[in-house]
Parts: C-alpha cells; sequence; structure tokens
C-alpha cells in the first residue's frame, strides 16, 4: 500500500541495533518519505571491525512497490553479516568486501528475488566456510575443497566473486576460490526464480 505521510529522519548521534543475533554498531543515518517514496539518503554502521553503508529508494507510488538500493561492506566480519541477510552458517570466518546494486519489485522478498535486477561482487580474505555449505555449493570437488579444514569447517585462502542480475537470473561473471586443496573457477548461473543453481567448477 502507498505510504502518503511526509516524514524526514535523521540518526544523527551513533546508535546501536539488534537484528537476531548480530549487533550493528554506531549506526547514523538519514530517511525521507514523500509522496509514497521512501529515499535512504545514507545509512551507515560499524559491524565487526568493519563499516556498512547503504542508500536506498522504495516508491509505493507505483504498482508494483519498486525498489533500488546499493549496499557497500568493507572488511566486515562474515560471519555475522551472513546471518543477518539470512545465510547464517555459510560462513564462519573471515572478513567480506562487497558491492551490490539491487533494483526489482518491494511487494515480498520472494518477490524482489524472482524480478531481482543488478549485480554483486563479493571478495573474501582468509576464513573458512561450514561443510554443510561447501558440500552443497561444490558437490563432486567436497574432499577438495575442505581438504586441511576442520570437522565442521573447510579452510578459505581467498574467494572472488561477480554475479550480474537479469530479472532473476544471476550469472556468474566470475568465481574463483583458493583453499589448501585446490583452486576452483566456477561458472554458470543462479535461478533466483525457482531457487536452483546450474554451476560448473574446474
Amino acid at each position: 500500500e502507498r505510504a502518503d505521510a511526509d516524514v524526514v529522519l535523521q540518526l544523527r548521534h551513533a546508535q546501536q541495533f539488534v537484528v537476531g543475533k548480530t549487533t550493528f554498531d554506531n549506526v547514523v543515518g538519514e530517511a525521507a518519505l514523500k509522496s509514497g517514496l521512501l529515499k535512504i539518503v545514507s545509512l551507515t554502521a560499524d559491524l565487526g571491525g568493519g563499516n556498512l553503508g547503504l542508500a536506498a529508494n522504495v516508491d509505493s507510488g507505483v504498482a508494483p512497490t519498486k525498489v533500488e538500493a546499493r549496499f557497500r561492506a568493507v572488511n566486515v566480519d562474515g560471519a555475522p553479516l551472513m546471518q543477518a541477510m539470512g545465510m547464517g552458517g555459510a560462513v564462519t570466518a573471515g572478513r567480506l568486501n562487497m558491492e551490490a546494486t539491487l533494483a526489482g519489485p518491494g511487494t515480498s522478498m520472494r518477490a524482489l528475488m524472482t524480478k531481482l535486477n543488478g549485480g554483486v561482487h563479493l571478495e573474501m580474505g582468509q576464513g573458512a566456510i561450514k561443510n554443510d555449505f561447501a558440500r552443497l555449493m561444490f558437490a563432486d570437488l567436497f574432499q577438495l575443497v575442505t581438504f586441511g579444514g576442520t570437522g565442521d569447517a573447510a579452510h578459505v585462502n581467498c574467494a572472488v566473486t561477480d554475479l550480474a542480475a537479469v530479472d532473476g537470473i544471476a550469472n556468474a561473471k566470475s568465481m574463483v576460490l583458493d583453499t589448501p586443496g585446490v583452486t576452483i573457477v566456477g561458472s554458470g548461473d543462479i535461478n533466483l526464480r525457482d531457487e536452483t543453481l546450474h554451476l560448473r567448477f574446474d
């Protein structure tokens, strides 16, 4: 439904917010709502020694509601960030850098994903990924990926991923994972419409 109130919100003094098990520190931001358009001019926060930044427009004056967002993460602790994004357990240790631009219908998270347009660039330094996630992603290469890891996590030297999404299909422009046991280069796509993976790893 369209929001018609005219509101300006400014967080000028650092605040702390808790989302699930993740705590965001030094939260500062500015947002305005006018004629159905929510404009998040800037929203920044600290997480695990790193910094997050978000700017977004949510336009309820059109049907369906339109969402456009830009997100940045710099040297952020990967585990709590993934937890806050609903991917808890994927990364158990390691720092992330991320740049993302997203656009799509904002009626629900499901609708946004199925019609998503934008791109994501992700870099991870030394860290670890959970074995269950490694098994899901890398299937037949699981033993090589987890070589040198622990009983429940695979050690990662570094990882880089570039995705470009058009109408809910995210194509892997580049996907590289380096572990003590193997270096993997991936290609293919992720279908966000039906939540299926079509990836090849060499």
